[in-house]
């Protein structure tokens, strides 16, 4: 009895190895042929060569390979795996032939080019004659533009005034260079947003404004200077305004 059921199991054995190795070669057979993995071709005639690449390039070959082994590739035809080969690849910029020599060339004419308020003053007159620093100079030429000012008429009022110098005067009531009167051009210095009258830009802009506001209603320079002086027209021009336009004429020659 036990021989018999000896045999029966060796025969059951038997037949569930043959279903085993029937099951794997079946198995073995759907998975294909083994992927051989290859450096990418570097010649045309090398990727003619290589087998597969016949109906497709070296792109497709990768994916079709990649879904064999278990999808490592995520790709819907060569393109998507074109994208996602090129966003893993941090492409270096390339430096165009002579480009250091054209930034070098770009650095030397950007030195060479005159400085814009440099190019203003040599327009219109920096003068070592006028006895104020650079920077003073192209404030005023500045404030003049912006009010509307003659700049030569500016500074002959500047020379008759305080001789260029930034002081005090009428008993501390007039300020700067253009000896302005806070007590009479307070609307004037809410309008340019001036609280400090001893700030040279600050006392330019209120003083040209007054002048040129003084030009604007005489129609004469040497009347305009009297009104400034005086606060109003007296009826005929006085001394001060007689001086300040002989200034005058010698700031226009210099200036233009």
């Amino acid at each position: 009895m036990r021989r018999k059921l000896s045999d029966a199991m060796k025969i059951a054995i038997s037949f569930l190895l043959a279903a085993v190795l029937f099951w794997a070669g079946d198995v073995i057979a759907s998975m294909g042929p083994p992927v051989v993995w290859q450096p990418y071709p570097e010649t045309e005639t090398e990727q003619q060569q290589l087998p597969g690449l016949k109906q497709c390039n070296y792109i497709e070959k990768m994916c079709e390979i990649s879904t064999q082994v278990g999808g490592l590739m995520p790709c819907d035809g060569a393109g998507m795996a074109s994208e996602a080969m090129e966003a893993d690849t941090v492409q270096e910029p390339q430096e165009e032939p002579g480009s250091r020599e054209t930034g070098a060339e770009t650095a030397q004419e950007q030195a060479e080019d005159p400085d814009p308020a440099l190019e203003i003053l040599t327009d219109n007159g920096y003068r070592e004659e006028i006895p104020l620093p650079y920077n003073l100079q192209i404030a005023l030429y500045k404030a003049c533009q912006q009010t509307g000012c003659d700049y030569a008429l500016a500074l002959a009022c500047i020379e008759q005034e305080t001789d260029f110098q930034n002081v005090r005067g009428d008993s501390g009531a007039a300020y700067g260079y253009m000896q302005v009167h806070p007590r009479w051009h307070r609307d004037r210095m809410i309008k340019y947003g001036v609280t400090d009258l001893m700030d040279p830009m600050s006392n330019f802009l209120v003083g040209t404004d007054y002048l040129a506001e003084c030009v604007e209603k005489r129609g004469y320079y040497q009347q305009a200077l009297t009104v400034y002086n005086t606060g109003h027209w007296p009826g005929s021009n006085n001394g001060y305004s007689r001086e300040a336009m002989s200034h005058y004429y010698k700031w226009q020659k210099i200036v233009g």
